[in-house]
């Protein structure tokens, strides 16, 4: 039987909303490998990525996929929608993207925001997007009046 291996590259906290409630938890993201013979435990091929949380009653969730951390979490917020959470992180905002550069960094870009952002944190697209659309607001009036 193939013993799952989980090495993990970032932890921290996370927001997740559950209960119509919100609470912090702990997150765990990484790759996986699975040992591919007892006799010989260093002969391991690559299984994936994980993204773990523990909420703060000590329940734990996880998410697994061959393609990606992002894609981890996507598995891993349909597991706690089942339950009625929500897993409330920039990775799963509608315009996040990573870049061949970022990917499996655990940092990524929003469209509306001025730097990278990373992956677990919670989205504050609401004052940064307001803050780049003022500035794009502002290029565009200066450059008017240059043209005038």
């Amino acid at each position: 039987m193939e013993k799952i291996r989980y090495h993990p590259r970032a932890t921290g906290q996370c927001h997740i909303a559950v209960d119509d409630g919100g609470e912090v938890a702990e997150f765990e993201f990484g790759v996986m490998d699975v040992e591919r013979d007892v006799q010989f435990p260093e002969r391991r091929r690559f299984a994936g990525y994980y993204v773990r949380i523990e909420g703060s009653d000590g329940v734990e969730w996880i998410g697994r996929s061959t393609m990606s951390v992002v894609a981890a979490m996507r598995v891993l917020d349909d597991e706690l929608a089942e339950t009625g959470g929500r897993l409330l992180v920039a990775g799963l905002h509608a315009d996040f993207y990573e870049t061949a550069l970022s990917e499996g960094s655990g940092f990524g870009y929003i469209s509306g925001y001025r730097d990278a952002v990373h992956i677990m944190e919670r989205p504050l697209l609401d004052s940064r997007a307001r803050y780049s659309a003022t500035v794009e607001k502002t290029r565009h009036e200066i450059n008017r009046h240059r043209r005038d």
